[in-house]
């Protein structure tokens, strides 16, 4: 794994895994005909509650907005265990989905914000398929830029197919990079990938070219991180607000016809 200098206004911060974008993966099922995908809803009060087999539990919540930069996100937390984090996202017209920002909500000293923000989703997906955010400097929340130089952040999508989980069978892609995890470094040393979840250095594996599977309509569907031993967490179920219920559940139907 690469180092680069990307040290914080108080030497602090620093990118520490250079140009390796994470792996994001979305899963496209049957979309209908003329309407943009939508590889991850982000309507106020979505869940997804997830499982692996060695037992640990994740729960995935879009919880509100918060001005990241200028720009109105999406705030998603993930309660875990041993981790709490949130990050920040949005969806334009086309489909495409753009991480802004993340924190910590375990350790104090961890937020960052992308200018400009990371492309995860290039819609529509087709395998194959790759695309990278060019210049990215990290920012703190307050728009306080870091130091050092920019970074660049491939992704590719490495698998198309069903994916069985204990919710379901979804149509998926995974969507990735081979190049191991783009790491952030607090100001007390603690790594972080970009979503803000917290990393041990020591456990990575760099092998590794998917972690992440969405489905239209529905989100991710199954995510894991490079960790050695890391097994991936499956959707075991996923709820919506009743306003958009019936559009959703319209769209899972289409998965299997």
């Amino acid at each position: 794994m690469t180092i680069a200098d990307v040290s914080g206004p108080s030497g602090g911060r620093r990118l520490i895994g250079a140009c390796v974008p994470m792996l994001l993966l979305v899963l496209v099922v049957c979309p209908v005909s003329g309407a943009a995908q939508d590889y991850f809803p982000l309507d106020i009060g979505n869940e997804w509650y997830y499982e692996s087999d060695l037992a640990e539990t994740q729960l995935m919540t879009i919880i509100g907005e918060e001005v990241i930069l200028g720009t109105v996100t999406r705030v998603r937390r993930q309660e875990m265990e041993a981790d709490l984090f949130e990050n920040f996202w949005t969806r334009d017209s086309a489909g495409n989905l753009s991480l802004h920002g993340a924190r910590s909500l375990m350790y104090d000293d961890f937020e960052v914000a992308y200018l400009p923000p990371i492309r995860m989703v290039d819609a529509p997906l087709e395998l194959g398929k790759s695309w990278v955010t060019e210049g990215v400097l990290p920012h703190d929340l307050d728009g306080t830029p870091w130091d050092g130089e920019p970074f660049d952040y491939p992704l590719t999508v490495y698998s198309e197919g069903f994916v069985s989980v204990p919710a379901g069978e979804f149509y998926s892609y995974g969507v990735g990079f081979d190049t191991g995890p783009l790491l952030l470094q607090s100001p007390s040393g603690d790594a972080f990938d970009v979503f803000g979840r917290h990393i041990a250095v020591e456990e990575i594996l760099t092998e590794v070219n998917t972690t992440d599977w969405y489905c239209d309509g529905i989100g991710l569907v199954q995510h894991t991180t490079y960790a050695a031993g890391q097994h991936a967490l499956q959707l075991h179920w996923w709820s919506t607000p009743v306003s958009t219920e019936s559009s959703s559940w319209g769209r899972v139907k289409r998965l299997f016809r």
